[in-house]
């Protein structure tokens, strides 16, 4: 038998001299003999809750972090960096302030003396809090059929190597202890290194900045990150057999692209990641990461005098150290027709997927066709295969030139293609559950999606469905004169609006969301981009323009050639593969 103080149990939450309760959360469980035989060499100690508590108090005062957890107050040699500042003397050599936005906000674009533009703006829905995201134009269109995934490798890389003389835990547990975040990336088109900063933290701007001036000048490009990149894209491709949904997808891309672009669109395979050396990686990360090719896009809730203070000290000495070249040129100036060229074949092609052997039966089938990009371009160059120029409205007879809703003004034409194209991705993906799904039944979901891209020179539209075992050849036709409905005979009026009306609410909802607003100011100091400052005004008025004639005309004129240029893959999973051919 024993006494336990704190209660029946154990179970007492703690408290201080007083009784106050102090550790609301804390459980204590301590026993105390009753009695010590007499002669015995056990010696026992008065207890009570209020010394159990005092021992307590005094063993977590000040403890010693273990080393594997120390994070230092700062990552960065604070000597380094005021020399570096005081030999570049880095500064801001131009600046233009624009209203704009539903508040009529500033939008101020900057460069900088070594060539890094910045485009930023204040905004308050989210108090003390901002985003930030550096875009390096190229990502993986800066790769060669001859030196695939290094782009991509290197994102990895960058992020996961560590930056300066840390390892990548120690700078995840600096930017936890300070409350900011950060992640990087590597698209089609750029790298792209975000953050998300809480400036409730006294220094929270200046560690940030720090932070990236490390990543971006000092990353720890470890082999050992490389390694590990590695092994995810071996454990993919493992993976990849067992799942239909990319068996499918690979057969597609090599229906729908060019041979000599399907590499830039498919999933890197173990073969072409092994090969990927360390010197290669550091090599393209060197090429895409200079000054003059990098973009900074600000919004949030921020310190203005902070934030360009933080920007000439640890952006604006990028590119000043021994060993770099300041006047380093962007890595795809004079290639573009190279690098940001997508090549699609000609004609109507299909394919089946290998069966995958699994316990549930399944159909998955993709029907896609290319495209115009964001700006309204598909270039051609396979014989044979369609080439578009709606850049600018060109060509279309109902291009607006004045916005009918709100405060109006001049209508941004840059941006019609991409506007329409957004109002009729519902209207089609609803017509084909109306038709497909609800009406006849076929399929068990389907959906649509246009993928614009930005810089490439075209985008790609695909119809995605899992349609009944035996029915996939129904489907794919069913599905084919649905879309050439659309096409001939257009849409009514309420799916137009009940489209439109829609989106319209939803840009209104997200015009002040720090997240959109980085998403708008990329790419406009791009020099390969046709994007200006028009393209992101008034965005929900221009939506709320349109009429369904203009949305029609766009339609017809991007997608008219659909069906003469479709590509259709099938796969399936089941215990038993199908017994007639699926297409």
């Amino acid at each position: 038998p024993g006494t336990c103080p704190g209660g029946p149990g154990g179970g007492g939450g703690g408290g201080d001299m007083t009784g106050n309760s102090v550790f609301p959360t804390a459980k204590a469980f301590v026993c105390k003999p009753e009695f010590v035989e007499s002669g015995s060499e056990m010696h026992m100690e008065g207890y009570s809750k209020n010394a159990f508590f005092d021992v307590m108090k005094e063993a977590i005062k000040d403890p010693d972090v273990p080393e594997f957890l120390q994070v230092p107050e700062s990552l960065v040699n604070v000597e380094q960096v005021d020399a570096l500042v005081a030999k570049a003397q880095p500064s801001i050599v131009s600046r233009q302030v624009d209203a704009i936005g539903p508040d009529e906000g500033k939008l101020v674009r900057l460069t900088l003396s070594n060539g890094v533009r910045v485009s930023y703006r204040h905004n308050d829905a989210r108090p003390k809090e901002f985003r930030m995201r550096v875009s390096a134009v190229g990502g993986r269109a800066l790769e060669t059929k001859d030196a695939q995934g290094r782009a991509v490798a290197g994102a990895a890389v960058l992020i996961n190597g560590g930056a300066g003389e840390y390892p990548p835990e120690v700078v995840s547990r600096f930017a936890s202890m300070h409350q900011f975040s950060y992640d990087c990336s590597c698209g089609s088109e750029t790298m792209n290194f975000d953050m998300l900063v809480h400036t409730t933290v006294e220094q929270a701007m200046d560690r940030a900045m720090s932070v990236l001036w490390l990543y971006l000048a000092h990353p720890l490009l470890d082999s050992r990150a490389l390694d590990r990149f590695k092994v995810r894209v071996m454990r993919g491709a493992q993976s990849m057999p067992k799942s239909v949904e990319r068996m499918t997808t690979k057969q597609l891309v090599e229906c729908l692209f060019a041979t000599e672009t399907q590499w830039r669109i498919s999933e890197l395979s173990t073969e072409i990641a092994d090969k990927i050396e360390l010197a290669e990686v550091k090599e393209l990360l060197a090429q895409m990461l200079v000054p003059s090719n990098l973009e900074i896009a600000v919004s949030g809730d921020f310190d203005v005098a902070a934030l360009e203070a933080a920007l000439v000290k640890y952006m604006g000495i990028l590119g000043t150290e021994e060993g770099q070249t300041l006047s380093a040129p962007q890595p795809w100036k004079g290639r573009e027709e190279e690098v940001f060229r997508l090549s699609f074949a000609a004609g109507s092609k299909s394919a089946t997927a290998d069966h995958i052997v699994d316990d549930t039966e399944r159909a998955y089938t993709i029907m896609g066709f290319p495209s115009v990009n964001r700006w309204g371009q598909l270039q051609a160059d396979v014989p044979g295969a369609v080439s578009i120029d709606l850049v600018g409205g060109k060509g279309l007879a109902l291009l607006p030139d004045t916005i009918k809703s709100g405060a109006g003004g001049q209508y941004c034409k840059e941006m019609h293609v991409s506007r329409c194209m957004s109002v009729a991705n519902d209207i089609i993906s609803n017509r084909l559950f109306e038709e497909i799904r609800e009406k006849r039944g076929l399929v068990y979901s389907i959906g649509y999606s246009w993928r614009p891209y930005r810089l490439l020179t075209g985008g790609y539209c695909t119809i995605t469905f899992m349609p009944k075992f035996d029915q996939v050849s129904q489907s794919v036709e069913q599905v084919k004169q649905v879309l050439k409905s659309i096409l001939d005979d257009g849409f009514t009026d309420e799916e137009f609006e009940g489209s439109k009306g829609p989106l319209v609410t939803k840009v209104r909802e997200t015009e002040k969301q720090n997240v959109f607003w980085v998403q708008l100011m990329e790419d406009l100091g791009n020099e390969v981009s046709p994007k200006n400052i028009d393209c992101i005004r008034q965005v929900a008025d221009h939506y709320d323009s349109l009429t369904k004639e203009q949305v029609q005309e766009v339609v017809r004129a991007a997608l008219g050639h659909a069906l003469d240029n479709l590509s259709v893959a099938a796969g399936t999973s089941g215990p038993e593969a199908p017994k007639l051919p699926l297409l």
